[in-house]
Order: C-alpha cells, then sequence, then structure tokens
C-alpha cells in the first residue's frame, strides 16, 4: 500500500475528515454535557426533597464522578472513529453526496492498491476523472451538520432552562450544591426558612451569660426550635423558649469557651454559627464593706456596688472586693481627684492594690481609709496578665461628721405669759452620729445666761428629746419681766468642737388685764356667732333625738293602755328604746357641761352677759330633759324585768307623760329666743365687720400722711443724688404698697356693706357712700403718680403728688365709721336686748380686740400696734379657743381650770396656748391689726407678697 497522490481527491478527504471529526466531538460534548446537567438538577431536587445524608451526599458524588468518566470515554471512542481513513472518507463523501458510480472510492483503492491486471490507462482515466469531479464537490457538503447542530441547542436549551430556575430559586442552588460540593462539611439542607440569629452580648466574656436568639421567618409555621452545638458528641438539642414577639431564645448561663452552632427545627435548620468567648477578665460583682470609726458604735455593713459609689463618714475603713470570671493576679482600686476625669491615660493619686483570696483566686480585695472625696476606677488582670476591659468608675464621698442640729419646739420664738404660769419648754436635737448632751442656758431681764443640763430621752441616738418647765412663780417674774433662753446641742465626736446653738427665745410677763385684752383680739363676733351657730346645731340635733323617740314611745304607750301583754318584737323595742334613752341623755349631759362651764367664764364683752344668760338657763333646762331621758330608761328597764306588773307600767306611763310634756328648751319659746339670739348675733358680727373696714381704711388714710410727710424732705427737688434716690425708691415702693393697700380696703368695705345692706341698711349706705367717694376722688392715680416720680428721680412731683392723695384721703376721715357712730345709726337697737351704750362699749371692745396688746404703740403714725415676732404664743386662764390650730399648746400653772371659748372643740382639753401666725387665723384681715405675728410697719408689704405668691399658683 502506498500513500495517494497530492491533489483534489486527497484535498478533500482531509478535509472532510478534519470537520467530521470536530462536528462529531462536538455532537458527543454537547450530548454528554446535556445528561451529566440533567443529572445534576436532578441530585438537586433529590436532596432538595429528601435532605441526603453524608453517605448519600458521596454516593451521588461518585456516581457524578462515574459517568464523567463515561463521557470522556464516549468522547475519546467518538474522536477515534472519526480519525482519516482514505477509504471511510471516500465511501462517507459518496454516500453524503449520493455519488452513484464509486469514481471516488475506485480512485483511492487504484491509488493505495493499484491493481496490476487492470488497463494501465483505464486506472489512470479512472483517477483523472475523480480528480476531476473531486474539484468540483465541498467537503462542506459531505459532512452532517444537522445532528450536531440538534445536540448542540438541547444543550443550550438545557443551560438556559438551568439559569431560568436559578433565577427562580437561588436559595436551592445556594443551599444544595455546597453539600455535594463538601459533603462532609455539615451544611444545612435545603428549607424555605430563614434564620435571624442574634448573640447578645456582642461581646461575651469567659464566665458570663449569653442569650441566643433567633427570628424565624418564611412560608411554613415553627413553633419549635432548639440550638445544637456542633462541638458535642452526641449533638443534644438544647430546647428554645418562644417570647411574645415570636422570637425563640436559649439563655445560657455561663459561657466557657468558644462553640459553633445551628437551629435546629422540624421544618429545617440554619448555617452554623460561631459562639467567641473572649478569655479577659471581667468584674461579675464588686462589694463595698464599711468598718465605721469606733466612736460612731455603729456596726459594720456592706452593699454591692451600684451607682451609690463610696459613701461612708469621714475615717472609715472601707473593704473592695471584686469577684471575676478568671483567676486574677491582682486589682487596681485607683484614686482620683473627684473633678478629674478617670480615663484611661489618666494618672491616679492613689493605688490600692487589691490582692486575690486564698480560698478564691478569681476573688481581691483591698482596705483603704476615706479622708476626702475623690473618684475611683477598679482595674482587675488576670494570672496571664491581660487587663480587664471593663473598668467601673464612680464617686467616693468621704461625708464629714457635722455639727448637730437643734431646735426648741415649744414654745413659740416669743412667748407671753400671764403671771404665775408655767411655760413648758421641749428641745429637740438631731446629729449624723449621736446627741452626747443637751443644755439649756437661761436669763432674766439681762443677767445670765446661767447653763441648765437637761435630761435626753430619745428612741434613737441620733435623735434627742428634752424638757424643761419655767414656773414664773418661782422665779418671781411679774408683769414686764423679759425671760431669755437658748439651748445647746452637743454630738459624741472626739474633738469636742461640734456643738450647736438654737436662737434666743423670749417670754415676756404680763398682767392678767393685759391677757383680757388678748383675749378679745382672738375671740370676735365671727368666733361667738360661729359658737352659738354650734350650739344650736346641737340642740337641734338632740330635739330630733327627743321627737324620734317620742314617735317610737307613742307606739308602745297605745299598746301599754289597751293592757294587753308586749309581744317579743315589741320587748326588743322596748330595749331600743332604753339605748336611745341612754344615747340622749349622755349627749344633752355632755351639754350641760359644755353650757355650765361657757356660762362660768368672765364676759370679754357687754354683749355677751345676756348670751351667757341664756346658757345659763338652757343649761338647767336641757338638765332637765338629761334627768327625765334618765327616768324613763329605769322606769322601761323595770318594765322589761316584769312585764306583767301593773306597778312597773304605771311608772312608766308617768315617766313618758312628763317626758312628752316638759319640751323645754325645744318649745317654740325657747326656739324663738334662739332665733331671735342668732339674728342679733348675726347683726353684731355684720356691724363689727363694717366697723373693722372702716378701720383698716382709716388706717390708710392716716399712713398715706404720714408717708406724704416723709416724702416732703424732696419737696424741692427735682434731681435726686444717689443715697436719695435709694431713699426714694423705698419711698416708692410703699407707695406702691399702699396703694394696693387702699384698694383692697375699698372693695373690702364695699363687700362688706353689700354683706350687711339688708340686716344694716344705715350703716352699709354709710359704706357705700364711702367707696363711692373713694372712687371719684381718683386717689389711686395721685398715689401711682407719686411712687412714679419718686422712681424717676423727681422728687418735688412725687411729693405733690403723695401729698395730694393724703389730701384727698383726710377728707375721708370723719366720714370713716366708728364704733359711736354704728349705734347711732339706729341699725342695732335693741340688739341683744341691751341699751345703746352697752352695745356702743361692745363694738369699741371689738375694735380694741383687733390690737395685740402689751407690745406698746406704733412710733410712726400712731395707728395699730407694733406686731410682736413671726411666731408668738400666749399662756394664761381660758384661752379662747378657733377650733383649727395646729399650733395649741397645753400650759400649766395656778388657775389653770377652764378650758377655751365654743362649743366646737369642747370643753374637756385644758387649752392653755394659741398660735398668733398668720396660719392660726381663717379668713381674710378684718383691720390693720389682723396680720397677726407682723409690725405693723411692714404689714401691707406682706401681705402684698403673700398675695402675689398665692396669684402665681
Amino acid at each position: 500500500m502506498r500513500d495517494m497522490q497530492d491533489g483534489n481527491i486527497s484535498e478533500l478527504l482531509e478535509k472532510t475528515s478534519r470537520t467530521t471529526l470536530v462536528v462529531e466531538v462536538a455532537r458527543a460534548m454537547c450530548r454528554a454535557f446535556a445528561l451529566l446537567l440533567c443529572l445534576g438538577v436532578l441530585a438537586l431536587v433529590v436532596d432538595a426533597a429528601f435532605a441526603l445524608n453524608t453517605w448519600g451526599l458521596i454516593s451521588v458524588d461518585l456516581l457524578f464522578l462515574g459517568l464523567i468518566g463515561v463521557a470522556a470515554f464516549y468522547l475519546v471512542r467518538q474522536a477515534w472513529r472519526n480519525l482519516y481513513d482514505p477509504r471511510r472518507v471516500a465511501r462517507l463523501v459518496e454516500r453524503r453526496l449520493n455519488l452513484q458510480n464509486s469514481e471516488l472510492i475506485n480512485s483511492v483503492d487504484f491509488q493505495l492498491e493499484p491493481d496490476e491486471t487492470s488497463s494501465r490507462e483505464l486506472i489512470k482515466k479512472s483517477i483523472l476523472n475523480a480528480e476531476i469531479m473531486a474539484g468540483n464537490l465541498s467537503y462542506f457538503d459531505a459532512v452532517d451538520f444537522k445532528r450536531s447542530i440538534k445536540a448542540a441547542a438541547i444543550a443550550s436549551g438545557l443551560v438556559a432552562g438551568l439559569l431560568v430556575t436559578y433565577l427562580i430559586t437561588p436559595r436551592l442552588f445556594a443551599m444544595v450544591l455546597p453539600r455535594f460540593l463538601d459533603p462532609t462539611g455539615d451544611h444545612p439542607p435545603f428549607t424555605l426558612l430563614d434564620f435571624d440569629v442574634e448573640i447578645s452580648p456582642e461581646a461575651i466574656y469567659h464566665g458570663q451569660s449569653a442569650i441566643i436568639s433567633a427570628k424565624l421567618s418564611g412560608p411554613e409555621v415553627v413553633t419549635q426550635a432548639n440550638v445544637v452545638f456542633v462541638g458535642d458528641q452526641e449533638r443534644s438539642p438544647h430546647e428554645m423558649y418562644q417570647n411574645s414577639a415570636g422570637a425563640f431564645l436559649l439563655p445560657i448561663d455561663r459561657v466557657e469557651h468558644s462553640r459553633r452552632f445551628y437551629i435546629d427545627t422540624p421544618k429545617g435548620r440554619s448555617r452554623q454559627f460561631e459562639l467567641t468567648v473572649l478569655q479577659v477578665p471581667f468584674v461579675e460583682k464588686v462589694q463595698i464593706a464599711y468598718r465605721f470609726p469606733d466612736y460612731t458604735k455603729w456596726p459594720a455593713t456592706s452593699h454591692d456596688l451600684d451607682g451609690r459609689g463610696v459613701q461612708a463618714i469621714e475615717g472609715t475603713a472601707v473593704t473592695i472586693t471584686a469577684k471575676s470570671n478568671l483567676p486574677l493576679r491582682e486589682g487596681r482600686f485607683e484614686l482620683f481627684d473627684d473633678k478629674a476625669d478617670a480615663g484611661p491615660g489618666s494618672a491616679p493619686l492613689e493605688t490600692v492594690i487589691m490582692t486575690p483570696a486564698r480560698d478564691d483566686v478569681a476573688t481581691v480585695s483591698g482596705t483603704l481609709t476615706l479622708t476626702s472625696n475623690a473618684r475611683f476606677r477598679l482595674t482587675l488582670t488576670s494570672v496571664d496578665g491581660v487587663d480587664s476591659i471593663d473598668r467601673p468608675q464612680g464617686k467616693i464621698v468621704a461625708a464629714p461628721d457635722r455639727s448637730p442640729k437643734i431646735a426648741i419646739v415649744e414654745p413659740e420664738p416669743h412667748v407671753i405669759a400671764v403671771e404665775g404660769w408655767t411655760v413648758p419648754v421641749v428641745v429637740h436635737a438631731a446629729d449624723d452620729v449621736g446627741i452626747e448632751r443637751v443644755v439649756l442656758f437661761c436669763g432674766v431681764n439681762g443677767w445670765g445666761p446661767d447653763p441648765i443640763p437637761l435630761d435626753i430621752t430619745a428612741a434613737q441616738p441620733t435623735l434627742a428629746v428634752a424638757q424643761h418647765e419655767f414656773n414664773l412663780t418661782s422665779l418671781g417674774a411679774r408683769a414686764g419681766d423679759v425671760i431669755t433662753y437658748h439651748a445647746s446641742a452637743y454630738d459624741n465626736h472626739p474633738s469636742g468642737e461640734h456643738f450647736a446653738d438654737t436662737e434666743t427665745f423670749v417670754i415676756q410677763v404680763i398682767s392678767e388685764e393685759e391677757f383680757r385684752e388678748y383675749a378679745r383680739q382672738e375671740y370676735q363676733m365671727e368666733e361667738l356667732a360661729k359658737e352659738f351657730e354650734t350650739l344650736q346645731k346641737k340642740i337641734d340635733e338632740l330635739n330630733a333625738q327627743r321627737e324620734e323617740i317620742l314617735n317610737d314611745l307613742e307606739e308602745l304607750q297605745k299598746k301599754l293602755d289597751s293592757g294587753e301583754e308586749l309581744s317579743i318584737d315589741e320587748r326588743q323595742r322596748l330595749e331600743k328604746l332604753q339605748k336611745q334613752l341612754q344615747d340622749y341623755s349622755e349627749q344633752a349631759a355632755r351639754l350641760v357641761k359644755e353650757m355650765k362651764k361657757r356660762a362660768e367664764q368672765t364676759p370679754l364683752y357687754d354683749m355677751e352677759q345676756p348670751y351667757l344668760e341664756m346658757l345659763q338657763t338652757l343649761s338647767r333646762q336641757m338638765q332637765q330633759q338629761a334627768d327625765n331621758a334618765d327616768a324613763l330608761k329605769q322606769a322601761a328597764s323595770e318594765m322589761q324585768n316584769q312585764p306583767g306588773g301593773a306597778q312597773p307600767r304605771a311608772s312608766f306611763k308617768r315617766a313618758a307623760e312628763k317626758f312628752k310634756k316638759e319640751n323645754q328648751p325645744f318649745d317654740e319659746a325657747t326656739q324663738q329666743q334662739l332665733d331671735e339670739t342668732e339674728q342679733d348675733l348675726e347683726k353684731m358680727r355684720l356691724a363689727d365687720n363694717l366697723v373693722a373696714q372702716a378701720e383698716r381704711l382709716r388706717a390708710v388714710i392716716l399712713q398715706q400722711r404720714d408717708l406724704a410727710d416723709r416724702m416732703a424732705q424732696f419737696r424741692d427737688r427735682q434731681s435726686l443724688n444717689a443715697d436719695e434716690q435709694r431713699r426714694a425708691d423705698r419711698l416708692a415702693k410703699e407707695q406702691e404698697l399702699l396703694q394696693q393697700e387702699l384698694e383692697e380696703s375699698r372693695d373690702a368695705l364695699k363687700k362688706a356693706a353689700e354683706e350687711a345692706k339688708e340686716s344694716l341698711p344705715n350703716m352699709s349706705s354709710a359704706a357705700e357712700k364711702i367707696c363711692e367717694a373713694l372712687g371719684e376722688m381718683q386717689a389711686e392715680a395721685d398715689q401711682q403718680q407719686a411712687a412714679t416720680s419718686a422712681r424717676s428721680g423727681d422728687g418735688k412731683s412725687a411729693h405733690q403728688a403723695a401729698e395730694t392723695a393724703a389730701s384727698k384721703l383726710e377728707k375721708l376721715l370723719s366720714e370713716c365709721g366708728s364704733p359711736q357712730s354704728a349705734t347711732e345709726s339706729g341699725d342695732l337697737d335693741g340688739c341683744l336686748k341691751l341699751p345703746k351704750p352697752s352695745l356702743q362699749q361692745s363694738l369699741q371692745q371689738l375694735s380694741q380686740g383687733r390690737k395685740i396688746p402689751g407690745l406698746g404703740q406704733k412710733g410712726e403714725s400712731g395707728s395699730g400696734y407694733a406686731g410682736s415676732q413671726a411666731r408668738m404664743a400666749v399662756y394664761g386662764p381660758q384661752m379662747p379657743s378657733q377650733g383649727h390650730s395646729e399650733s395649741t399648746r397645753s400650759g400649766r400653772g395656778r388657775d389653770a381650770k377652764g378650758g377655751g371659748r365654743g362649743f366646737e372643740s369642747g370643753f374637756d382639753n385644758p387649752l392653755g396656748v394659741e398660735s398668733l401666725t398668720p396660719e392660726g387665723r381663717a379668713g381674710e384681715r378684718t383691720g390693720t391689726g389682723r396680720m397677726r405675728g407682723v409690725p405693723v410697719g411692714y404689714r401691707d408689704q406682706a401681705e402684698a407678697y403673700f398675695k402675689r405668691i398665692a396669684e402665681e399658683k
């Protein structure tokens, strides 16, 4: 056999062979790729559906590798089959091109194996014809491209379908492919659940607690989830609990090393997560223990370190104990200046080294003594030399042992006591550690003071109570004497320098006559009217009880008159009647006692005399009511014991008739007398109110005159120097307050006139005329102009305006009411059955009662009386009671028999003192003297101040 000659035949056959080889190998590759692709997708679907285990994944991988080997063998075989073979290629060309004469194959045979028996000319002619024919043929026509294109189209379609599938379900490829690529990598099977897993805190230290939380979302509902740690040999699940928000939680009390885990549910599990544990010491607990100085005698105490920091008294030994999660080498308790920053770069003033405990190397402790305020920073160092990241900081407060506090709580700072009275003194002292002793220093009329050690009674060491009594008889104090005293308290500090004193208190001794003047001040018409209202209310209550008794008694009498035996129900009613009579008798007896005591008191006003006489009559009548009730109760008791006896029935009937017949003071005549008395008292109250408001207006007018006279110093000055301007500013302030007082006085007088218009037409008409005159004269505008000019430095204009206001107001002085003009008006004629002189005297006494006795006249204008200190109390016999004061004190001494006036508070309490503070009396001010406890010169300013405070609230 020999090679073919180069020519058209050789070129055609070689190109056709090479092209066929490429096409057939490509077709084989497409077919193998398509097959492997289908099998791969099938494997993905199978794993997604059945979650193959590790050996299943390995088996599929091995099978896939085997298929890849078969595909490679198939490609090699296809390449081998399509290697260049002239005869095979010639037959392929003739078959593909449908050549029927076999010239191409014969020419190939003649060239490869010439036949010796054939004619050379015939062979040569046959080869030449084949060359000519081969030159006219194309090798593309001899190659079958359709099958290759079809295979490529199938492979491309599969690739496109795979791409679409990936775009639709990327989760499938993302979860399943890693399982086949790494079958032993413990990748989670395919699931539609999304796992949002968080670990808190972000930085977890050795021994610290942690929480694994998982929020599950997806088309499937999951009600159970477990945490599976990968490091566990058996991978036992740790059940998570679901909170109200739907998240699953697993708290871990103590984490000691890093671990990997995943969340497992019946619908699938998550990928693996890392629980990272930092091997850094952190502060688990810090305890502060205090050992206080010995003199305090306080027991040792301790508390956990919190926002309070370290707080104790100076000299306290403080032990700091810190516990960590790791074994420690040491701890550092660093002290900084209390105003400096305890940051990482700050240099400490002092460092307390904390050493490990013998029985617990994870605990360190150190001790320091508190001497001053500071800031601290705590750092722990592990045995490996690693410092803690968290470094607690806070304040160190070394509280000094402060001096004690002491106060005299009884009596008031200024006491006015009657000769021969006893004034109790109560001292309270407090200290942050303890009170050692209390001493009272007393002086009389400037002599002294002399120390008086007091006995201490205390429920606890830090609080002490001491008491003392000033017996004015033993001291020989008489009217006009002044006793001054103060108290000192000493604590138990070793230095002996800690003590405190109270302010100086004053006891001013007055006579009984001066005391009566004060009693009138406290017991005004308003109190008398309230007292009578309370009395009438109690009488009405007793009358209602009596009517109820009479109703029950009438039914029982009907049964007794019939002569029948009492039934069980009627016996019970009889027993109820006895209880009613008992209660009625007791209340009547108490009221009798109160009225007798009140009637025995010395009258402060002339108008009280008929009132007290009426009380005596009422007390006798009420006593008879109590006696009748007791007799009827006794008869009812006897009849209940002997229900069938004639004698008990007769006694009961007589007692009932007497109880029913004797109806005083509930009869019509007595009730009419009470009503008339009530109306007369109301008239007197209204008249007194009108007089008081007129007096108040009169005082304002006098004060305006005084102010205008003082402004006269600027009458020729249109400009003022600095010192004069300060004085002018002070006078401008007084003028503004006086203007406000004038407006309030006018409004109060107008209100009082409207209230008394019906009962006191003449007096109210006169008061209304005064108010109208005030409105017409426009004195307030002049007062305002005076204040404005004084502030601007125009002394001449200020004086002129103040003088004009004073002149206008002085025209009303003669019209301002007085007790005499009030009685002359005729409105009070016949009131309380008193003649005009007695009525006038009573109003005069009420007017005097609006001043504070025994303290001297005011010096500037002569109006009113000078006030006492801000807090004052009075001790004396038969003190008037308002029933509302919280400042009442009990006085003891000679004649300490009676209680206060009035029925509201009763007479059983031996009342001995009444506060004069403004809070001790309700109602508006009715005169310049009613701002009690404040000097007259400052009362208007004080009232304006309190009014402004009330308006701001």
